[in-house]
């Protein structure tokens, strides 16, 4: 038994005891002297619940070089990935590309994988459209009304560049960085995580699938904004939300315990019940009552 029958041996059952072990051997014994083995072992981390380990894996992979449908195999599963890890943007930079390669197996697949990133960045239109120009091939009837139907979705998506990141300044990147990772529950960007001695000067946070990350930056002095007051103005602020009343409530006891000023309290706002703080480093933020979130 050769080796890439060895490996689909082991994929015939991967929910069995050890899995991930065996293939982890597999890919140390790889003979193609490229990616091959890393791959398959990236494809055992995704399978098995560890997308951010699967990314690095992909990526290494990739690097090392990968041919035929394993290369094209790489760039719909590492495109997954990354929208299960909150990089959806990345995963839609990967698949546009893979949409000018010559047609294949996978292609609808690429259409498929591409339309999920899409739809995690807010362009439903654009993602439903690949979604049904990928499925209207396929229909014993209205193939071709439904593919112009969906090139016209594709169309009227607006064009322009999709916001990846919020950038703040702050004096302490790392205390700014834990008031919001705490407040909002975002996760560290691999690499960004906590260690001794450090001195960050620049920081990412990385959201929910859809969620737009936050991005710190080490600036020397930085002077707060006065607001209401008019003499250091907003300038910029996030605005958050929450789904009722009782949400609202808890999101301000939670940001005065991790540090935040409030500035403003419109909380019996019959229309908008709301709260402006000032963070830790002086920036403008507001939490909002909105239904659904």
């Amino acid at each position: 038994m050769d080796w890439d029958q060895q490996v689909a041996q082991e994929w015939a059952d991967p929910e069995a005891p050890g899995f991930l072990d065996r293939v982890t051997v597999l890919a140390g014994q790889c003979p193609t002297g490229d990616g091959a083995g890393v791959f398959e072992l990236a494809c055992a981390h995704d399978s098995t619940g560890h997308p951010a380990r699967a990314v690095e894996l992909y990526e290494e992979a990739r690097t090392l070089g990968l041919t035929g449908l394993r290369r094209r195999r790489s760039s719909v599963q590492l495109a997954s990935s990354l929208r299960n890890v909150g990089r959806a943007a990345e995963g839609v930079e990967l698949l546009t590309a893979e949409l000018a390669e010559p047609a294949d197996e996978l292609s609808d697949a690429v259409r498929g994988f591409l339309a999920l990133c899409l739809a995690d960045l807010g362009r439903e239109r654009e993602a439903l459209g690949l979604a049904l120009g990928a499925l209207a091939p396929h229909l014993p009837r209205y193939q071709r009304s439904l593919g112009a139907y969906a090139a016209q979705l594709r169309l009227r998506e607006p064009l322009g560049p999709t916001v990846r990141q919020v950038v703040l300044d702050g004096t302490d990147v790392r205390g700014l960085a834990e008031f919001y990772r705490q407040l909002l529950g975002y996760e560290y960007r691999p690499g960004d995580e906590p260690v001794a001695d450090e001195d960050p000067d620049w920081l990412v946070l990385r959201g929910p699938a859809g969620a737009v990350d936050l991005a710190f930056q080490g600036v020397a002095v930085l002077t707060p904004t006065t607001w209401p007051d008019d003499e250091v103005p907003m300038q910029l602020h996030l605005d958050c939300t929450v789904p009722d009343l009782d949400g609202l409530r808890a999101v301000h006891r939670r940001a005065l315990e991790l540090g935040a000023v409030l500035r403003a309290d419109r909380s019996d706002d019959p229309e908008e019940p709301l709260f402006v703080y000032a963070d830790p480093a002086g920036h403008p933020f507001c939490v909002f009552v909105a239904p659904g979130g």
